[in-house]
């Protein structure tokens, strides 16, 4: 098990649902690849958060390999925390993203 503690805003929990969700009604071979790369980020935000990029601000991004998603996410270095705030298409308008935040 990593350092960090790793959570789910509500709003992530149903982004990764709806994805898995059309993944399942469009394309049911793909799910379990999808979930594999969830699991490896996973893994690597428990122990190496600090690794992925800046995304907006103070939020980092974890990009998929195989799929067009991100996940978004804060740390906190104190407490070894990540919060993930959204799984999201790496096309989506970024203001879904703030609004999360409570930056607009």
């Amino acid at each position: 098990m990593g350092k960090y503690k790793v959570s789910f805003l509500p709003d992530a929990e149903n982004d990764l649902d709806e994805i898995l969700q059309w993944y399942n009604f469009k394309n049911p071979s793909k799910v379990q690849d999808f979930l594999n790369e969830i699991d490896k980020h996973y893994q690597n935000l428990q122990d190496y958060p600090n690794m992925f990029p800046d995304d907006f601000l103070f939020v980092k991004k974890a990009i998929f390999r195989k799929f067009p998603y991100k996940i978004c996410f804060v740390t906190d270095d104190i407490d070894f925390e990540v919060v993930i705030i959204g799984v999201l298409h790496q096309k989506r308008d970024g203001r879904i993203l703030r609004q999360r935040i409570n930056f607009e």
